[in-house]
């Protein structure tokens, strides 16, 4: 069993396995508002003063989880989304080069 440190640390991660879970079975954009719901079952908030502010708050880490907003000027947030493509590019650049069926010569990796 995981173990966590704190209570944030298990929220986020159940955030990003329902995310995940959705996006696996293609249904992440119709269930997007009943993720926070499916978390916090209920009327008894477990952390805050009511459950509709911690759905509000998990409404935000899943929608951080799905991308956010690329237009957010805020520095923290274009951080995380440099470090989300610079893990796409390094796993394009690690794949191996598809064979060009006609002369069998490596075709160049495009970035």
């Amino acid at each position: 069993m995981r173990k966590f440190d704190t209570k944030v640390q298990y929220l986020k991660y159940k955030v990003l396995r329902e995310v995940a879970a959705r996006a696996w079975d293609d249904t992440l954009l119709e269930n997007v508002m009943t993720i926070p719901e499916i978390i916090v079952p209920g009327n008894e908030p477990t952390m805050r003063c009511c459950v509709y502010k911690e759905r509000a708050i998990l409404g935000q880490r899943v929608h951080l989880a799905m991308g956010g907003n690329k237009e957010n000027p805020n520095v923290i947030h274009k951080k995380v989304l440099a470090a989300a493509e610079i893990l796409d590019l390094t796993e394009q650049l690690n794949k191996k080069p598809s064979r060009s069926p006609v002369t069998n010569a490596p075709q160049p990796v495009t970035v």
